[in-house]
């Protein structure tokens, strides 16, 4: 695989073990009675949405909000920066990174290769964490945005969007290889010449085979 020079991986269950946006609002809420009582009440209708990546937006955006009603921008960044420091020294007990995960990272980038991280999880979660690993990686990410009083998800970056933010912040229209754990970032597996499918699921392994695409399976 020495001709490899460039990569994209997704980051949430193909470099880290679980949804790092996720792991962060459930600290934010488990810290504060008035939060956690109002996402129990928000369950039922927005947990749902989060199961499909279609609406998983939706979803997020309304335990997003909960978590960060009162924030400023200042603060919100400086908690990121925080949760990117504790899952960095393992004392982030929901969320830990796949140690081959980042040494397969870590080869582009020692061959002079290209690396860049396309994620939905918002940027300024993804940003703070993948800077730790190192500086030299792209990060495509997710926008957030103020509304009434919390923080919410603008453009959600996934599926084809993940490609389009990929090549706004100058990453080449097409790479070596792509990692990632979902089907639903077929267009970024369809634009690698090697394309790698993540400690994948049964069902996802179906709809990769089924789509024709050539895709090599890791677990890690």
């Amino acid at each position: 695989m020495q001709e490899l020079k460039s990569a994209v991986f997704d980051l949430d269950e193909t470099l880290l073990n679980w949804d790092s946006t996720a792991a962060w609002i459930l600290g934010r809420v488990t810290r504060s009675y008035l939060r956690f009582v109002l996402s129990a009440l928000a369950l039922p209708f927005a947990g749902p949405l989060i199961l499909s990546p279609q609406s998983r937006r939706w979803g997020t955006t309304v335990f997003l909000w909960i978590a960060t009603f009162g924030l400023s921008e200042r603060a919100l960044k400086s908690s990121f920066e925080c949760f990117a420091d504790k899952v960095k020294s393992g004392e982030q007990s929901r969320v830990a990174w796949h140690d081959k995960g980042l040494a397969e990272l870590r080869r582009y980038l020692d061959e002079g290769g290209r690396v860049a991280v396309a994620t939905g999880a918002p940027l300024w979660i993804a940003a703070p964490l993948l800077a730790r690993i190192d500086g030299r990686i792209t990060v495509a990410g997710s926008k957030l945005h103020r509304f009434l009083g919390g923080w919410i998800l603008g453009d959600h970056c996934r599926h084809e969007r993940k490609c389009k933010a990929l090549r706004v912040i100058g990453f080449e229209e097409s790479w070596s290889a792509a990692y990632t754990d979902s089907f639903d970032d077929l267009p970024i597996l369809r634009k690698a010449r090697s394309a790698f499918a993540v400690n994948a699921s049964a069902k996802t392994r179906k709809k990769l085979d089924d789509s024709g695409l050539s895709v090599r399976y890791l677990n890690w």
